[in-house]
């Protein structure tokens, strides 16, 4: 009993040895990583090659590796609250060489069009999955998200009879995240007003101050960026690894343009580039609505 005992091990014992030798020659290669998240956030450094990652529901992945760290991989984005996040990564350097990689509900991920790509603090990104049609503001003429309903769009100034069955009838709201929605009492946007920013999460506010409360004839919605606090104006940023800075017409996407105010008579033939022109990457251009 012994004796074969001895002779087991033995024999265990050289299997291991070659399997060793085998690994120096050759070492052994992990499989892919192909998994699915539906909620909650994954954070990874990399992914493995050929890894396939698919996201529905509400949930988020973030990668913090800085050098190619999704090679061969592919992302899918199957719901408009799938985030992907690459925290080391400027949003240019994620349009010009990762976008490829990512899948918006089967669709190539193409910026501008069916996703937004925005700094994310200092050197990271985060992509959502929504198109330049989404609308991401609900509101509600009852309290806790009752009575008539409506989806609001950004970038569009709804004002008085804009509003529709909602002018001065709006009591409740939703607003998704990665938006800021301005609520004000007068057409005009002046009066009693507030700015709302879902930065982290979605937000849903169960019934407006009383100021508001069913007393709003102005909202506008725009697009929140992640940006770091670091600017300055003028064109002198070279070097100072900036979040955002104020100047004229910069369609930078790893730079947040600061928001600035055109009288109406400037969006007329010849002269600077209207709303729709502005909002494309990091610029956001506002008319000016009211008196000065």
């Amino acid at each position: 009993m012994a004796q074969s005992m001895i002779k087991l091990i033995a024999s265990v014992r050289a299997t291991l040895l070659c399997l060793f030798a085998a690994s120096a020659a050759f070492p052994f290669v992990v499989g892919a990583q192909s998994f699915t998240l539906t909620n909650g956030v994954a954070t990874y450094a990399t992914l493995t090659n050929g890894s396939v990652v698919t996201l529905s529901n509400q949930c988020e992945l973030r990668i913090t590796g800085a050098t190619t760290p999704i090679t061969g991989c592919l992302i899918h984005l199957n719901s408009t609250d799938a985030y992907f996040v690459m925290q080391n990564i400027r949003p240019s350097v994620v349009v010009s060489s990762y976008l490829t990689q990512l899948r918006i509900n089967g669709a190539v991920a193409v910026a501008d069009v069916n996703c937004r790509v925005v700094q994310y603090g200092g050197a990271g990104t985060i992509v959502l999955p929504h198109s330049s049609t989404f609308q991401p503001l609900q509101v509600f003429s009852g309290p806790h998200f009752t009575g008539t309903s409506n989806n609001l769009s950004h970038y569009v100034y709804y004002k008085g009879t804009g509003l529709g069955a909602m002018n001065a009838n709006i009591s409740s709201f939703k607003l998704k995240r990665g938006y800021m929605a301005t609520f004000a009492e007068f057409e005009t946007g002046n009066g009693q007003s507030r700015n709302f920013v879902a930065a982290d999460g979605d937000m849903e506010i169960s019934i407006l101050p009383d100021v508001l409360d069913n007393k709003v004839r102005f909202v506008f919605v725009t697009a929140w960026r992640w940006t770091s606090k670091k600017g300055i104006a003028g064109n002198i940023q070279s070097g100072l690894d900036l979040g955002w800075k104020y100047n004229w017409d910069n369609r930078e996407f790893d730079t947040r343009h600061a928001v600035h105010p055109h009288p109406p008579d400037s969006l007329v033939a010849g002269a600077w580039l209207g709303l729709e022109s502005a909002r494309i990457g990091s610029c956001t251009r506002l008319q000016r609505t009211g008196s000065s």
